[in-house]
């Protein structure tokens, strides 16, 4: 797992953590969870759009761990990809703890990478 540091940023500024390592059992899904499309896009694309829409700034850090690799070359170049290797035996607290270890922010906001929401989810 490659180690990343981001720098400490302005208050104006959030970095976004997107934890989705799970492989999504119940759904029956055929990768990824946040690559399911909706609609037009997926589930992250989405997720990205409506982040931005509020918190232009914002910065992602997106942990990975079933299909790490289709799920990063699926991210954004300017994205801070984590995996948890252990995400079979461990939760989505391993996953937030390995990105919480990874930044330097104050202000971090946490989305599921399986979460669909609207932009009223995060203006409120």
């Amino acid at each position: 797992m490659a180690k990343h540091k981001i720098k400490k940023s302005h208050e104006d500024e959030i970095t976004v953590i997107i934890p989705a390592a799970g492989r999504g059992r119940r759904m029956k899904s055929y990768g990824p969870k946040p690559l399911i499309n909706i609609g037009s896009c997926t589930i992250l694309q989405r997720q990205i759009t409506m982040v931005k829409s509020i918190f232009p700034n914002a910065r992602f850090v997106i942990v990975a761990g079933f299909e790490a690799d289709k799920l990063m070359s699926s991210t954004p170049k300017d994205f801070i990809n984590l995996e948890n290797e252990l995400y079979e035996q461990t939760n989505v607290c391993r996953s937030v703890s390995i990105a919480l270890n990874a930044i330097d922010t104050e202000r971090v906001l946490i989305i599921m990478g399986d979460l669909i929401f609207n932009d009223k989810a995060l203006s409120t």
